[in-house]
């Protein structure tokens, strides 16, 4: 697989480009960085504050959702067996 159309991030999404095997990789991917991102800020919490702990976390997690948010669109209304599995198969995943 080339360049994932599900981690790009650089204007709209590329929906006509998103296949079902895009989705596990990007997600995983993307849970990998949120929860890294997650640990760093709490290892090194001395003085908290909008810069150093909310920016991080809400650009760690910005990507994640925005791109789950595109997988649930194209779930919703291409809905062929291949994605909805590969949907179904990252709920638990992205849920916990």
């Amino acid at each position: 697989m080339s360049q994932n159309p599900l981690l790009d991030f650089s204007g709209l999404p590329r929906f006509a480009d998103i296949r079902p095997e895009h989705i596990s990789p990007a997600i995983e991917q993307l849970l990998s960085e949120a929860r890294h991102t997650v640990a760093q800020l709490t290892a090194h919490v001395d003085s908290p504050s909008w810069e150093n702990f909310v920016d991080p976390l809400t650009d760690a997690t910005e990507r994640l959702s925005r791109a789950w948010g595109v997988v649930g669109h194209l779930n919703a209304v291409v809905n062929t067996p291949e994605l909805r599995d590969a949907y179904n198969a990252n709920i638990a995943p992205i849920s916990t």
